[in-house]
């Protein structure tokens, strides 16, 4: 058709992307019109990722949100993933075919998921049939989809379960509840035929029809094989979520929609987007639009990887980040497609990507700093590792604050099994003191309120139920953290902390020093008496930490903001300001002068010291900011004396 004119059929397509009157039914639009018309036609909803570093790198980028339309190649006849009853073998295709455009199916031929395992299991070897290295879970409760019930199943060397990944969500108006296990209704979900679309949400029912499609029998959904008002029942799962998902032969990751009633697209209902090749004139080249999820021109420009989910309400939820992460198979859902990815691949619905003739392209929808992130020869590479594991984490966002330890306790089992790391509150003891100076460019920042439950690894239920609250020195005990690093600090500090039967235990650092005395011959050691009996009965799960440091009080003043945006917090000791940098910034209003303390907590350079401001409550101190100031101002007002320094 023309591109040209004014009044022609160009200048109505452009009005009817523009949400104005668009053709009507009597224009007949070619394939590539129709595309742009039904494009522009149908609402999209952009998520915008916390990008605040690279906002700030790419200010006209971040704020470009226009929506992209992609295209990919196609022969002719273009590809399909099914025709005439019969799924299209790909591996009699032509070599040239390989990443060509492939129609799919607007309701799913799930016979192509069946050889998206078939292959992957035949084929990829190790990488792909091998698990984690943790234990296997000895016994699951698992949905048989046969049976459509709850059953206990002891997991052998050759059991087989798939593993659902989804979102909980909010309960929207006339909404099936949610079906939770629990002691009340144990025996129901028990009964044969239990579990049928009357009683579940769509994207469990969905599942389960997905799980029998793959050939499988038993499939695991926390919400129906974790006990929901059982506290030790779910402490002993949530401390095997790595290995859950890591056992699991294919994880079903449920990406589209905001929650657990949205249904897995092409299942149950059908998808909307027909696919429809047009050939580009004189040019003898056919294209077919890609069925990725829309992304925008910021996304693509700013974001280093390709990450096909991150506008999903899923890539944004804290649980589904490890259920992701330890899958070795994932069969993932979007509103258009379903994709394939394993450790080996990457496949998709609209594109015939499982050639096996080099080369071979992958296009993960993790990051590659997040993927399989276990290994490390030395404690450099750990400490990077971890940083990216950790910032990928705190852009998430919880339901309920109560979860951001445990939504994150497989990444620290796994990182403990595979490099050999102890953690407490999150944060590993081989690099503690550096690990204490976390810093985050968030204003808006806060201490977690919700109490943190208490998992021993040790088994003990008797601490089920009990909650402690969060651990202030550690990022895991604040929300909003969006961009965290670490201050490159050295400390003479020795730490300590109560275990489980309230023994003293020194924290053993890769770079500790045997001796008990600093440079300055202080005595920097703790023994249990020193402790005050109204502090040890608050020390719960290891949530305080005990040290010997300087400490002062300094007067810090608000002073508004500078030309940039960023507060003016002012220090002052005897009415002489202190020039100070700020990396963590208190909770404090302009205007507000108070009276503060302040712990050193390490050594920026030889020439600036870390001070952490903190609170006082019941002899124990909790973190409220981090700053640095000149060592030598430090030395001229600290005490000459160690203090016994409770953090909480």
């Amino acid at each position: 058709m023309a591109l040209n004119g004014e009044g022609g059929t160009w200048a109505s397509l452009k009005a009817g992307v523009n949400g104005e009157s668009g053709p009507s039914d009597s224009e007949a639009l070619c394939n590539f019109c129709k595309c742009i018309f039904d494009f522009g036609s149908v609402g999209v909803k952009f998520v915008r990722r916390p990008l605040s570093r690279n906002a700030e790198k790419y200010p006209d980028s971040y704020n470009d949100s226009r929506p992209l339309l992609q295209f990919q190649y196609c022969s002719q006849p273009p590809l399909r993933v099914s025709a005439g009853g019969s799924l299209c073998e790909w591996k009699e295709c032509a070599p040239e075919q390989a990443y060509s455009g492939r129609i799919r199916p607007l309701l799913a031929d799930t016979r192509l998921f069946l050889e998206w395992k078939k292959t992957c299991c035949a084929k990829h070897g190790d990488p792909c049939n091998l698990s984690s290295t943790g234990t296997r879970p000895t016994w699951l409760r698992l949905i048989d989809v046969t049976e459509r019930c709850v059953k206990d199943i002891v997991i052998k060397d050759d059991s087989s379960y798939v593993a659902l990944s989804y979102v909980w969500g909010k309960q929207e108006l006339g909404q099936k509840l949610m079906p939770l296990l629990g002691n009340s209704t144990e025996n129901q979900f028990r009964k044969p035929m239990s579990l049928t679309r009357e009683t579940v949400l769509s994207t469990i029912h969905d599942a389960i029809e997905v799980t029998k499609c793959l050939g499988e029998q038993y499939l695991w959904v926390d919400c129906l094989c974790i006990k929901q008002d059982d506290s030790a029942d779910q402490g002993k799962f949530i401390l095997q979520m790595d290995s859950i998902y890591a056992y699991a032969s294919v994880t079903i990751v449920a990406a589209s929609g905001g929650n657990a009633d949205a249904g897995l697209p092409g299942i149950s209902e059908s998808r909307n987007n027909e696919q429809e090749p047009f050939k580009i004139h004189g040019s003898g080249v056919s294209l077919l639009r890609t069925l990725d999820p829309v992304k925008t021109t910021k996304e693509l420009t700013i974001s280093d990887d390709y990450w096909y989910l991150e506008t999903s309400v899923w890539c944004e939820r804290g649980w589904t980040f490890q259920e992701k992460l330890f899958s070795r198979r994932a069969l993932i859902f979007t509103e258009e497609q379903v994709y394939w990815e394993c450790q080996k691949a990457t496949w998709c619905e609209d594109g015939f990507w499982e050639t096996m003739q080099p080369p071979t392209f992958s296009r993960p929808c993790f990051s590659k700093d997040i993927r399989r992130p276990w290994a490390s020869d030395n404690q450099e590479a750990f400490e990077k590792i971890y940083v990216n594991l950790v910032q990928e984490y705190c852009r998430r966002k919880l339901t309920n604050g109560s979860d951001g330890l445990d939504a994150f306790r497989g990444i620290l089992n796994a990182l403990e099994r595979e490099a050999g790391q102890g953690f407490l509150s999150a944060l590993p003891t081989s690099s503690l003191s550096k690990m204490l100076t976390w810093w985050c460019t968030e204003r808006s920042v806060k201490r977690r309120e919700e109490m943190c439950p208490v998992r021993l690894s040790d088994g003990n239920e008797g601490m089920a139920g009990h909650f402690c609250p969060f651990s202030s020195w550690s990022w895991v005990g604040w929300t909003s953290v969006v961009e965290l690093g670490f201050i490159s600090a050295t400390s003479d500090l020795i730490f300590y902390y109560l275990d489980g039967e309230r023994h003293l235990r020194k924290v053993e650092e890769v770079s500790s020093k045997s001796r008990s005395r600093d440079e300055e011959g202080l005595n920097r050691e703790i023994t249990l008496p020193e402790i005050p009996e109204i502090v040890r009965s608050q020390s719960v799960d290891r949530n305080i930490l005990f040290f010997k440091s300087t400490t002062a009080k300094l007067h810090v003043r608000h002073e508004g903001f500078d030309d940039f945006k960023l507060e003016k917090l002012i220090l002052s000791y005897n009415n002489e300001d202190v020039q100070c940098s700020w990396f963590h910034v208190p909770d404090l209003k302009q205007g507000d002068k108070e009276v503060c303390d302040f712990v050193v907590i390490g050594n920026e350079t030889d020439s600036r010291t870390c001070i952490m401001l903190v609170i006082y409550k019941k002899g124990v101190a909790y973190r409220r900011g981090l700053a640095s100031l000149d060592a030598t101002f430090w030395k001229r007002l600290q005490s000459p004396n160690l203090k016994l320094i409770c953090l909480g």
